[in-house]
């Protein structure tokens, strides 16, 4: 989100910065997220705001077109019911809105309110609009978060070079963070041609949002994200199995649990396009199938994987071969 000029009348808009993207009204964005947030599922939507406005007055205006598009769905407070000090589940936020983002400090005047604004470069009405999601920039000491002081409602955004990092060599650590405060991983900035990186290693760690180049659909890792979230009901949220929330698993007191023996079946409904070469030749087609997983699952899949060929009955006249 950044500052609109004179033909946008002053208000702000959101585009890619250094690309050849458009610039649209942000206005116009939160209209349309306002109509068809709720479409296919009714929990909570996270907007994660990038607020690259300079002038206050830009962001009051931003302010003012959140509350104003999205009305009471948009979380300005505690939810009701719910503790102050603890977050409130997906279930109690159902049809509900919540702004990732910065979040001023307390004040306790207005002459130190408008020192903050301008000590920060964030208009307070903005600022009131986070609660569940209040953007802390994490240096990798885990101490600080675990130790009890980060409050309930700070989250904090990670590159993919350090969460693989984490990942891999400090998964208890990594796992009891994310168990406490939403994490979300973010692509690393060379990522020009809209490459996406493998989520499993963050979701194995228990990272809760996972950001993914949606124009590039032909790859693995949004097959994957597909599939994960295709499993319930495409609500946009899973639930975390048990060793990733349960205090003695995450510390290693108890281990996470593994199968040595996985079986599944999969049946080919039917093939069309083959290719027909000469009236003589013969097409030998196959199917192929990839597993995705930790490194130590391909490792091992990799020593006990054989080729095996199997002839499929064929079934004639069936209106689809030829």
């Amino acid at each position: 989100m950044a500052d609109g000029g004179a033909e946008d009348d002053h208000e702000p808009v959101v585009f890619h910065k250094r690309t050849l993207t458009s610039k649209m009204r942000l206005r116009e964005i939160v209209d349309t997220i306002a109509r068809y947030a709720f479409k296919t599922s009714p929990y909570p939507v996270i907007i994660s705001l990038e607020n690259n406005c300079r002038e206050l007055a830009s962001q009051r205006k931003a302010a003012a077109i959140f509350r104003a598009g999205f009305g009471r769905a948009l979380v300005t407070g505690p939810i009701c019911g719910s503790s102050e000090a603890v977050m409130p589940s997906p279930e109690e936020l159902k049809r509900r809105i919540i702004i990732k983002g910065k979040r001023l400090p307390p004040a306790a005047s207005l002459e130190d309110l408008d020192e903050l604004e301008r000590q920060h470069g964030l208009a307070s009405e903005l600022s009131d609009l986070v609660w569940y999601a209040a953007s802390k920039r994490f240096t990798g000491d885990f101490e600080e978060p675990l130790g009890g002081q980060w409050a309930y409602h700070l989250m904090t955004s990670i590159e993919e070079a350090r969460s693989s990092k984490y990942s891999a060599k400090r998964l208890s650590e990594y796992r009891r963070l994310t168990a406490r405060h939403l994490v979300k991983v973010y692509p690393h900035g060379l990522r020009f041609f809209s490459g996406n990186y493998d989520p499993l290693p963050h979701w194995r760690a228990g990272a809760q949002m996972i950001s993914l180049n949606y124009q590039t659909t032909d790859t693995s890792p949004m097959a994957l994200n597909e599939a994960l979230f295709e499993g319930n009901g495409r609500c946009g949220y899973v639930l975390k199995p048990w060793y990733m929330t349960d205090e003695e698993a995450m510390v290693g007191l108890v281990r996470e649990p593994v199968k040595e023996h996985c079986r599944f079946i999969i049946r080919v409904l039917c093939a069309f396009n083959l290719p027909v070469v000469g009236r003589r030749s013969i097409i030998d087609p196959f199917v192929q199938i990839r597993l995705f997983g930790t490194k130590s699952f391909q490792r091992g899949f990799r020593r006990r994987k054989r080729k095996k060929r199997k002839r499929t009955p064929v079934v004639k006249n069936n209106g689809q071969c030829r």
